[in-house]
């Protein structure tokens, strides 16, 4: 195990641009919670937040453009926009404190999606992409909380229908997930049976 990771951990890999502008993101995370909880500077907080998607965008483009995709890259950036889409609801939640049942279910599902993804890299030696129905979740949620940062005192019924819209974003992008890992785990399961009763 300790020899797949460290032969994907190569100078390289490590200080690539794409990768290097998601480590930006995570740092921009601690600001963008003081700015917004802290000093109640809730346009400075989604300054950054655009900030971040913009970089997102950015080491996107380049890792494809410029052939720079690297397993580590595949678990970094969406690393990194976990880490962001947390920390809006979390800012959200200060306002209205019922959104943090949103912030539970996102852990919950990047819990299940981390051990998952460690599963399958046991056993195929792999790094798992985004799929789409991930990347839409992830879209919705960035959406709903932004539209937060820019209007804090938004009618709470407005609020109510941007959160019950990202719980189920966020439900079904973890049920599509683990239909999505346990048809890989079936067939690796089935392969390794053929073997078996091959030899």
């Amino acid at each position: 195990m300790k020899e797949q990771f460290k032969k994907r951990l190569t100078k390289k890999q490590i200080f690539s641009i794409p990768n290097i502008l998601s480590y930006l993101r995570i740092l921009l995370v601690p600001a963008i919670i003081v700015l917004y909880c802290v000093y109640h500077l809730h346009y400075w907080a989604a300054g950054l937040i655009v900030l971040s998607g913009l970089t997102d965008v950015a080491d996107g483009f380049i890792a494809r453009r410029f052939n720079m995709v690297t397993d580590l890259g595949k678990f970094i950036d969406p690393v990194a926009d976990k880490i962001t889409q947390c920390a809006m609801v979390f800012c959200a939640a200060t306002v209205n404190w019922w959104v943090a049942f949103l912030l539970g279910l996102m852990l919950t599902k990047d819990l299940l999606l981390f051990l998952w993804g460690l599963m399958l890299f046991r056993k195929e030696d792999r790094v798992s992409s985004s799929c789409w129905y991930g990347k839409a979740c992830t879209v919705i949620v960035y959406a709903s909380m932004f539209s937060l940062f820019v209007y804090p005192l938004m009618p709470e019924k407005i609020v109510a229908i941007l959160f019950t819209v990202c719980v189920v974003a966020v439900a079904l992008s973890t049920i599509l997930y683990g239909n999505y890992y346990f048809t890989i785990f079936r067939r690796l399961k089935r392969e390794k049976k053929q073997e078996e009763q091959s030899v």
